[in-house]
């Protein structure tokens, strides 16, 4: 028996956080990226952040036995916006990283059905 766990590695990660915990840093590119969309700028950090967590946590994933169930694509997207390339790299990201076994699933939402269509994708929960 242990803590089993949904992974949430973002990269945006929740409201609560300062930037929804995405690095400052982001903000000095010039010009300064979109962030949390398909911004070639944007997601090179993106892609290197989420590329160094699946090395740590892919032995850890519950198809090799380890304690993590699921793996959220994003936070609350549909509130955002609607750049579907985005959310496509990030799922195709996490399938070649984290291997295609792995539980994926987004989080939108319910008071519209325009949220949930926005942050939702094709092949993944939610």
């Amino acid at each position: 028996a242990g803590l089993n766990v949904v992974l949430r590695p973002g990269p945006y990660i929740c409201a609560e956080w300062s930037m929804g915990g995405l690095p400052w840093w982001l903000l000095a590119n010039e010009p300064v990226p979109r962030l949390r969309t398909s911004d070639p700028v944007f997601w090179a950090a993106a892609e290197a952040f989420l590329r160094r967590i699946a090395q740590e946590v892919r032995p850890l994933l519950g198809i090799n036995g380890g304690p993590i169930l699921a793996v959220q694509i994003e936070n609350e997207y549909g509130y955002w916006s609607c750049d579907t390339k985005y959310l496509e790299l990030l799922r195709d990201l996490v399938r070649e990283t984290m291997g295609p076994e792995a539980m994926l699933f987004t989080v939108d939402g319910c008071f519209t059905q325009e949220t949930q269509k926005l942050g939702g994708l094709d092949g993944v929960l939610h």
